[in-house]
């Protein structure tokens, strides 16, 4: 999955340095970032020692370490993103001939530029918040109110019933793939709270027997999702959410799609249950 990059360590402990030479810069505009002139046809964020000498800037925002080496948030305009004229790459987990820890690196540096962002004032007094010197935060000088950095839970729910995998179809999303059922986690529920209503309200079914799988970071919707394998209570037709869904059908082991491959939980799941590596309770 995203998360699993051996032999490589990700570090997101928070410090105050300066970059040096070796270490890499992750230069965003709008959504995209850009990658190393000099490494291609292979895929790496560009060194700081690899920046045009106008960009050689010594305050840097810190974002967290792969391995010993240290990553940078370089903001930059359009203009200037336009005319350095490296290879620009949006913002997915899906990077070809890029190491295994890059696409965690790209979206969880982008999920921490989007907190960054977003939290340039306080949201109680309106004063300019400032960062903290010990910890991943921003402070405001005069509530003193501290934010720190939000994750979403989100569940992830593989239906399983009589050896077959319940898999559903957006209706309103650039999403092509069947994928699992999910949806964020709201105030007062637990996770399996959760996922028995994301269910009900999107295909209409009671679920039992939840199995916890495994969860993952997802940095390009700032969530942690947690994905269950659950069972149907008890067989009853399908009744889809139509504002969500577009369709909802149950799949063998055999005839699963093969179109999800993004590193992903729900991939994963996808990829357990045709191994049949996951065998539900009744």
């Amino acid at each position: 999955m995203l998360q699993d990059i051996f032999p490589y360590q990700f570090n997101n402990s928070y410090t105050r340095c300066f970059p040096t030479d070796n270490s890499m810069i992750f230069m965003e505009c709008a959504g995209q970032f850009l990658l190393s002139p000099i490494k291609e046809p292979e895929s790496y964020l560009p060194t700081y020692a690899e920046l045009p000498d106008t960009l050689k800037i010594k305050v840097m925002q810190y974002l967290f370490t792969i391995d010993n080496q240290t990553v940078f948030w370089l903001a930059l305009d359009q203009t200037v993103f336009l005319s350095i004229g490296w290879k620009a790459c949006p913002i997915t987990i899906s990077i070809k001939g890029a190491p295994v820890w890059m696409p965690l690196a790209v979206t969880t540096a982008a999920q921490l530029v989007r907190w960054y962002q977003n939290h340039i004032f306080c949201g109680r007094c309106g004063r300019k918040l400032i960062h903290s010197t010990t910890e991943r935060a921003m402070e405001c000088p005069s509530c003193r109110i501290i934010e720190y950095p939000k994750i979403a839970p989100v569940v992830i729910v593989a239906v399983v019933h009589e050896g077959k995998l319940l898999m559903t179809h957006y209706a309103d999303r650039n999403i092509k793939p069947y994928v699992l059922i999910a949806g964020f986690v709201e105030i007062g529920e637990s996770l399996e709270e959760a996922a028995q209503r994301e269910v009900m309200e999107e295909v209409g079914l009671k679920i039992k027997a939840l199995k916890y799988f495994g969860s993952q970071p997802w940095g390009l919707s700032d969530s942690l999702a947690t994905g269950f394998f659950a069972t149907v209570e008890y067989e009853t037709p399908i009744i889809l959410e139509y504002e969500e869904l577009a369709d909802a059908r149950w799949f063998t082991p055999q005839d699963l799609p093969y179109e999800l491959d993004n590193g992903s939980l729900t991939a994963a799941m996808i990829e357990a249950f045709r191994d049949r590596m996951y065998e539900p309770k009744i």
